[in-house]
């Protein structure tokens, strides 16, 4: 179980995320919706450790880990798919599959990226070629096979379909539900494509300002809700 209790996180002195609790358990999938500039990915990197809350409180399974650095919630189970992608175009898609591991010192590199690509194939054939020449569909499958190299608790990607063609979008979808369901792992998803979240989510919030205004099963992700919160 991750829980994040009244998580309040500031850009110098300004307040943008306000309070937001949260808390999944295995092996649901969490969307976190909104607007652009709203917090979501504010609240996310307040999550794995790249921003320090204010105040509030994240455990994992009841352990707190508020105080942890970003590579000790990693080595908890946490890991993250940042928006944009970020992996690193002069090294190959092995090398930056090698990176999603090495702070973890039980996960075995070649068994693990066997089964890693079992769910991601088409890396397969692209293993020695720099990440930077992949298409966006393929830079997007890296960024998650990296980090599906830590062997995850918990899987939080920040705007996966970003920028990625419907098809790909559809085949991203499978390819978490497979894993999901393989692993009973919980997925935190910020996104803002409501075909690709209406088909893989359970939950889902939506932030306005820094806030939580709206939360619930899927089923209650309305054409309604989604005009009034989400629509520009």
């Amino acid at each position: 179980m991750l829980e994040v209790k009244n998580a309040c996180v500031s850009y110098g002195k300004s307040r943008v995320v306000n309070g937001i609790s949260l808390k999944i358990e295995k092996p649901q999938t969490y969307l976190v919706l909104g607007r652009n500039g709203v917090g979501k990915t504010t609240f996310m990197k307040s999550i794995i450790g790249l921003l320090p809350m204010d105040s509030g409180s994240i455990s994992i399974d009841n352990v707190d880990v508020t105080k942890c650095k970003a590579y000790e919630r990693s080595q908890k189970g946490i890991a993250y798919v940042p928006q944009g992608r970020e992996i690193i175009p002069m090294l190959t898609v092995r090398e930056n599959l090698q990176l999603g591991c090495v702070a973890h010192k039980k996960v075995d590199f070649e068994s693990k990226m066997e089964e890693v690509l079992t769910y991601l194939p088409d890396l397969t054939i692209h293993l020695k070629r720099k990440g930077g020449v992949l298409s966006g569909g393929q830079q997007q499958q890296l960024a998650i096979a990296r980090a599906l190299m830590s062997d995850p608790q918990f899987l939080i990607l920040d705007e996966p379909t970003e920028g990625i063609q419907p098809n790909i979008v559809m085949g991203i979808a499978d390819i978490l539900k497979r894993y999901q369901k393989a692993k009973g792992i919980p997925l935190i998803i910020v996104e803002q494509n409501l075909h690709f979240a209406r088909r893989i989510g359970d939950y889902f919030m939506i932030i306005q300002k820094g806030q939580c205004v709206k939360e619930g099963t899927i089923d209650e992700l309305t054409d309604e809700v989604s005009a009034k919160y989400i629509s520009v």
